[in-house]
């Protein structure tokens, strides 16, 4: 349908977002994008990282804590003032 041409759905794009898999199963779209990995790379000291996303497509801010470059082993911390994307 024409909405689904233009995100780029195709054509087996519902109405709501969603698709028919070739087999005609329904696949609702994922909150947040769906479950995965973010990988990082610190150019501080060229090791990479893979920080789990969650099915609701957050992550958890202490898993941060493995990104470490300096000698105090502190690792990475997240800084959100005002709380402007925190999860609830």
């Amino acid at each position: 349908d024409t909405i689904g041409k233009h995100v780029g759905a195709g054509a087996n794009a519902n109405a709501d977002g969603g698709s028919h898999a070739n087999d005609g199963a329904y696949m609702r779209p994922a909150p947040g994008g769906g479950a995965g990995t973010l990988e990082c790379k610190d150019s501080r000291t060229g090791k990479s990282y893979a920080i789990p996303i969650s099915t609701d497509g957050s992550v958890d801010a202490a898993a941060f804590k493995a990104i470490v470059a300096g000698g105090d082993g502190r690792g990475l911390v997240m800084y959100d003032p005002g709380y402007i994307n925190t999860a609830p």
